[in-house]
């Protein structure tokens, strides 16, 4: 699995601020302008550039959680089918256990009425 390690955060620390406009859009908070940021105002290829790199990454850990939510489902599913096998077996005990239980009442009644002669 991917980990968020410490080469990840200049790629996100680094993106510019956006605040939606009231009519709708985007715009880049004017605190984040300088000098030299005034003539970019597109959010040129600098931007898409970081904003696929965040997507790739984003990609590969979402990748790395599908394996892993794969994984857990076979576990799962492995586990269902141990758990059905073992109540089958206790549905037999009981069974048995019940007849046994069966026997032993009507022994005893048997015993009870030799007992009195």
């Amino acid at each position: 699995m991917a980990s968020g390690g410490a080469e990840d955060a200049p790629v996100v620390q680094e993106l510019p601020q956006l605040t939606q406009r009231h009519g709708g859009g985007w715009h880049r908070n004017s605190r984040d302008y300088d000098d030299a940021d005034a003539a970019d105002l597109s959010l040129g290829t600098d931007f898409r550039a970081r904003f696929k790199a965040i997507n790739q990454h984003l990609d590969n850990d979402l990748d790395d959680m599908s394996a892993c939510l794969s994984r857990i489902r076979g576990l799962a599913v492995g586990l269902g089918s141990e758990i059905e096998d073992r109540n089958q077996k206790i549905d037999r005990i009981h069974s048995k256990a019940e007849r046994a239980d069966l026997n032993i009442s009507s022994q005893n009644t048997q015993m009870k009425k030799i007992i009195k002669r």
